[in-house]
Formats: structure tokens, sequence, C-alpha cells
């Protein structure tokens, strides 16, 4: 659907169909290992061969089409003695889910039909034939149920514990229930707290407890007895130095892995000793890594850390650190990957305190209401301080001006889902500032969605965004709200892809601002207006379904994301020949 559109469409069709056909380097394989077999998934299938080494069987148990439609492996789970597999499977162009409990026979490779669960969200073995579901639609046996919260499942590093998570964006609260005790009540570790947010794991009849009791409340290490689990008990164990923040921590047999971000945005790995004595080591991942992403599914006597190390112009590439050796070496299965053109860096905008992760002409900008450098950074630009995210923005975008590095003419930004609000406001405050916006299902209309809490996530999200039935907050919102603050003025060419069915940002808001914008632009452009510069093309595209994040079937990735790179390659006023030309000149060396 295009409500504003240009002469360029044909153009735009012509690039899309061109950038297709670009290289393109996706991670869509992993494993994971069980008691008897190792398993490999691929996205819509799961298959397994008999542990060990030299040439194995590969034998398929479970794919995910499904009568209603192609789906997506989304989570596995592997019982303890692994005699049932369970999968948490999503249809394409909805949020739908389904879980799907497989019967494994270890002794032959015979295929019994598995048990579907519907619009199952989480779930976790209990034991070998005791599955755990949590679902906001059906409860066959209800086990704990909070409407205000969201609730995830979860199953102890040690499998002994079997952990009910119930958080929000500003407070959690925990319940466990014993693994060999099925019909036990669920236990509380520590009853809900305003601003107290904390995981739990466990090991040899201990709590490792990661909560946000420290310094500037930003997490640290607490240990407590599982017979004594309240916060009266905790002791602490481990802190980051100053200038570091936890991002995530992952417990091993015998020590606890932590991912951190020093004061640069650069990732570390720090492991320590999870008994007495207590020993530190660091390690410093790789410049060019901005994300880490942990894979799971080890086995329980693990004492290794597999993760993914990408960035915004370096596919997901497998590392595994050994806690014992204090050793980093590249997963087995991992080719090399060499991208000699890119490189990463930092800078810091010396006008406001953010920062920009620089990758040739990719910029990942860091502002405060985000959450790469803690838990205080993200405080700093949440409900009455959402504008200082604005400022930093706008920081950011000048002074890779002020450097050089590129121009208004050559500049675009991309976001999505709440993403979208700091570049909405961004176009409404300095639309000189970028030529280009894409966006992908944003959130647009934050005042009225937040007044209205029959939508989905309002109520949850209030800590984001602040109660707009307060007045304080609401006249706040409305100072930055991009569909609220549409002005006529020239704005930067827009490309924005909505879901008809998104369940999370309404559809009418996004059609709301468009036709604001549109408007606004007619105004400004009428004929006793300025005519000087060019018009602005504004594109909706509404794609069919659900998706809130993208298709995720790759073909249909792929092309809507051919289709973002053709909008930007003609509004920048790029050349896609004289690319193609060079990328075939550096395959051919």
């Amino acid at each position: 659907m295009t409500l504003l559109s240009s002469s360029s469409l044909p153009l735009l069709r012509s690039l899309a169909r061109s950038l297709k056909v670009l290289p393109v380097i996706t991670r869509l394989f992993s494993e994971f290992q069980g008691k008897h077999h190792r398993y490999f998934q691929d996205g819509t299938g799961i298959y397994r061969s008999t542990s060990g080494h030299g040439d194995q069987e590969i034998v398929e148990v479970f794919n995910a089409d499904w009568e209603e439609g192609y789906g997506f492996i989304q989570r596995v789970r592997l019982s303890p003695n692994e005699t049932l597999l369970a999968a948490l499977v999503k249809r394409d162009h909805c949020e739908g889910t389904r879980c799907l409990l497989i019967p494994l026979n270890v002794a032959g490779n015979q295929k019994k039909a598995p048990l579907a669960l519907d619009n199952v969200l989480s779930f976790a073995h209990r034991r070998d034939f005791v599955v755990y579901v949590f679902s906001g639609f059906i409860s066959p046996t209800l086990v704990y149920k909070q409407p205000l919260f969201f609730v995830e499942v979860s199953r102890s590093r040690d499998q002994k514990l079997i952990t009910i998570n119930c958080s929000s964006k500003t407070s959690s609260e925990v319940w466990c229930v014993p693994s060999k005790s099925p019909l036990s009540v669920p236990v509380l570790i520590q009853c809900r707290q305003p601003g107290l947010l904390y995981y739990v794991e466990h090991s040899e009849n201990v709590l490792f407890i990661l909560a946000n009791t420290g310094p500037n409340q930003e997490y640290q290490l607490l240990k407590a007895y599982l017979a004594s689990p309240s916060m009266a008990y905790w002791v602490p164990a481990f802190r980051a130095d100053p200038g570091t923040v936890i991002k995530d921590m992952e417990l091993l047999q015998d020590h606890c892995v932590f991912t951190v971000k020093d004061s640069q945005c650069g990732l570390q790995i720090q492991s320590l000793t999870a008994h007495e004595p207590f020993q530190l080591h660091t390690l410093q991942l790789p410049a060019w890594a901005c994300d880490l992403s942990p894979e799971h599914g080890r086995t329980v006597d693990s004492e290794s850390f597999r993760f993914l190390l990408s960035s915004p112009v370096h596919p997901p590439v497998g590392y595994v650190y050994s806690a014992r050796e204090q050793a980093l070496s590249k997963s087995e299965e991992n080719e090399l990957i060499s991208l000699p053109e890119f490189n990463t860096t930092r800078l810091q905008a010396a006008s406001q305190t953010c920062y920009l992760n620089i990758m040739s002409c990719i910029f990942d900008l860091i502002v405060r209401g985000g959450g790469e450098r803690g838990l205080a950074w993200h405080r700093a630009g949440s409900v009455l301080q959402k504008r200082k995210g604005l400022e930093d923005l706008a920081a950011c975008i000048q002074t890779l001006h002020q450097s050089r590095v590129s121009r208004p003419a050559l500049s675009a930004l991309m976001a999505c889902s709440a993403g979208a609000v700091l570049a909405g406001a961004l176009c409404n405050h300095y639309p000189q500032l970028i030529k280009a916006l894409v966006l992908q299902a944003p959130f647009l209309d934050v005042l009225d969605t937040m007044q209205d809490s029959s939508l989905p996530l309002t109520v949850e999200e209030r800590g984001e965004w602040g109660d707009p039935l307060l007045g304080e907050h609401r006249d706040y919102i409305a100072s930055y709200c991009p569909c609220h603050n549409i002005r006529p003025q020239l704005y930067p060419s827009m490309l924005i892809t909505a879901y008809s069915e998104d369940q999370r940002v309404p559809l009418s808001g996004v059609v709301k601002y468009v036709d604001r914008l549109k408007k606004a632009l007619q105004t400004h452009l009428a004929p006793d207006g300025d005519n000087a510069s060019p018009i602005p093309a504004v594109i909706l595209d509404i794609q069919p379904g659900g998706d809130h994040f993208g298709p995720e079937e790759f073909h249909l990735a792929l092309n809507e994301s051919a289709r973002q790179l053709a909008f930007l390659y003609s509004e920048l006023g790029l050349n896609l020949d004289k690319n193609q030309r060079r990328w075939k000149k550096s395959q051919k060396h």
C-alpha cells in the first residue's frame, strides 16, 4: 500500500531485483549435545547422529512443516535422559506458536506422532515425562498466573530446578520447583520489590543470583543456600570493575562466566570460579565484535561456553571459551570468515553522553535509554528522561558530519519497533540531519497507544514510557511522540514497513502517522510554500500477517532487505553498478 510515492518506484523495483542476487552470508545452523546423540538444527528441521568421532549417519527426527503452513523452530529442549524432545515452532506471518513433544527412541529411529500444544510461549522439562508449559491462552494444569507481568519457565543449569520467572521492566520475582518433586508447590525465592531485578541459577544446593543490587543499581553476583533463598541471606560474590557492566551470566560446572562491556563498549569475558578460593580471569574479545549471543544445549558437565560474535558488517562467528583452560577458540564447524574491506572503531560524541560504533559506512548509535551500557544507562533515557535519547541521537549524527565521515545528503537511519520513537522524533526536530529513513514495524503513536490499556503490552510498558494517566507523564510523552509533533516542513524520504496483524504495534497508529505526514508535506510544498527542495518519497509497505520482527523464512527476509537496500540506494544516489563491479573484482582476487 503506497500512500505517498514518487516517480522512482520503477527504479526501486529494478534495484531490489539486483540486490537480491548480491552475496549473502547467513548462519542458520546450530547443534546441541544429548546423552546418546548429537543434534543438529537448521531452522526448519532437527537431525541427530550418534555421538563419537568419524562419519555418522544423520537421521531426521523432526520437521517443522505442519498442516496449517510452514513453521520455524524457535526453541528446542531435550529431556535429561533423551527420551523426549520439545520444540517451540512459530508459523510464518504471525506470532502464533505451537509446542510439539516428540518421543525419542534411543535404540532405534522409529518415529511417533508428536503431541501438539498450541499458543505455548515458554516451556521446560521437569523430568523425562513431565513438561511445564506457559501459555497466555490455555492452561492444561495451571501452576502460576500473573496477568500484569511476563512469565517464563526455564530449567537451572544443573537441571535440578524448574524456575518460574515473573518479570516486568522494573521488577522481577522468581519461584522454583524441584525437578524430582512433580507435585510440589512452587517456592518463592524473593518477593517482588520496586526496582529489584534478579535472575537465579543453581548448583550443589547453592543459588547463584544475578541482581541489580550493585553500585548504581547495576548487576552483581550473589549467593545463597536453597534452604534460605530470600534476599536477607544473599551474600555478594562478584561485581564488575568501575566503568564496566555485566550483561549476562552463564553457569558452568565449576565457573561463572560473565559477558561484560567496558567503558568503550568493548566486549569481555570474565570467568570466576564458582567456589572458594575465588579466582577471576578476564579475556578481551575481538575488537570488531558488537554483539554476543550464547549457544545453549551443552552437556551437563560442560566447562565450555559456546557463543556467537557478530557486528552489523560481520556475520556471526562461533567461538568456544574453555573456563578450565582459560582459552578462546573458534568452533570446529565454523568456516573462516574474512571481510578485509570492513573494520570497526568507536568514537564518543563530544556534545552528549553517547557512543558511535563505526562500521565502515554503517553506524551503530548507542544512546541513553538503550541497554548497551548497563541498567543506569537505560534508566538515564527512560520515562521522564526519554528526550535525552533524542539529544544523544542528534549528537551522534552531528559528530559524524563534523568528523567528515558523512554528510546529511549521504546519511540514512534505520530503526525498528520502539527504536522508531527516537527516529521519528529526530525527523520532527532535526529533519535536516538525514536524507532517508527506513522503519520496520515502527512504534510511532506513543501517546494514544499508552492511553489504551486494552492494547497488548501497554500496561507492561509503562515502566519504559511512563503512564499518560498521570498529567506530568502525559505532557512529557506528548512533547516527543512522533505522531503528535508532525509539522509542515521538509522531511527525509521514508520507507515504512508494517504488518497487517501485528499485535505489538497497532497498524492504525502507523497509518495515522503516514497520513499526518502526507498532509504536513502537502502543506509545506503548497504553491505558496518552498518548492526549491526535491519532493521526498514516503512509502508505506503493508505486508500480510502478524510478524513484528519481520519474516523468518529466509527468502522472504531477503526480499524485505532487498527492498530496503534498493530504497536507500535510490534516495542516497548510490551507484549500484559501480559497487557490483567492485565486488566482482574483489572475488577474483
